[in-house]
């Protein structure tokens, strides 16, 4: 059995190293199957191959995630990789924010972490939270909002709620303990950071099951971005049914002129 150091380079990746295959050491350090127990079969690799060319052929698909555990493991160990190399091999960008991003998503919670790799959650998608000097006490919300499974998109945008939220110091406790669902915790987390957009938003929800809208018409407040209107549906069947609708669409704007509403 080649020599070995008892180092062991386990930063969780998948899939698991068959258990039929010898294990692989490189300069010590054993780069492959850590959980059988008294393994007796290794293989230490030549000399003349570099460490970051046997993982990227031992793993030859890594995720953000996966890639920040080997981050946090070379460094408990002292082993210096060339983290450009894995980008170009993983079709990631490197930049300056790259290693502090593997660091600081290292660090997150286990469940977020398998959020993260579920939903595929890429570098730039956890900017926001870089922006914070010390994110350790956002990490239960962050863990809160992956509990209701959202998409990478919902996950993602709530992840920067709460980033802004933690950074201004709300209380974030009592909304994440009422919040029954997705959509109730983000409307909670977005009232609390747009406190004006959302009393607005509240007023055209009234203002909006005020109007006389024709009938057979479902109109509802919705927002867009930074934008809120109104979103209206109506089906039609014949022209008749489109000179219905605009009569009543008249008198819905008739109801808004007197009330010298130009926009809502």
């Amino acid at each position: 059995m080649a020599p070995h150091s008892g180092i062991k380079l386990d930063f969780g990746a998948t899939p698991v190293w068959p258990k039929v295959l010898p294990a692989l050491i490189w300069k010590g350090v054993q780069l492959t199957d850590f959980f059988t127990e008294n393994k007796t079969e290794m293989i230490e690799v030549e000399e003349g191959a570099s460490v970051e060319e046997l993982l990227a052929e031992i793993y030859p698909k890594l995720k953000l995630v996966e890639l920040s555990n080997l981050y946090k493991k070379t460094k408990e160990i002292s082993l210096n990789l060339n983290w450009e190399f894995f980008c170009v091999k993983y079709g990631l960008r490197f930049s300056d924010n790259f290693l502090p991003t593997l660091e600081l998503v290292a660090n997150l919670p286990d469940e977020v972490k398998k959020w993260c790799i579920n939903k595929d959650v890429s570098e730039r998608d956890f900017a926001p939270l870089m922006a914070l000097p010390v994110m350790q006490k956002g990490y239960k919300y962050l863990v809160g909002v992956v509990g209701f499974n959202p998409s990478r998109n919902d996950g993602v945008r709530l992840f920067e709620l709460i980033a802004d939220l933690v950074l201004s110091d709300a209380d974030l406790h009592s909304l994440f303990a009422e919040a029954k669902n997705l959509n109730e915790l983000s409307r909670s987390l977005w009232s609390v950071r747009f406190p004006l957009a959302a009393e607005q938003s509240q007023k055209l929800t009234e203002l909006v099951k005020t109007l006389p809208w024709p009938l057979k018409t479902q109109a509802r407040a919705v927002r867009v971005g930074d934008q809120s209107g109104v979103e209206v549906k109506m089906f039609i069947h014949s022209r008749e049914d489109i000179r219905k609708y605009l009569d009543g669409l008249a008198a819905v704007d008739n109801v808004l002129a007197s009330q010298n509403i130009q926009r809502l």
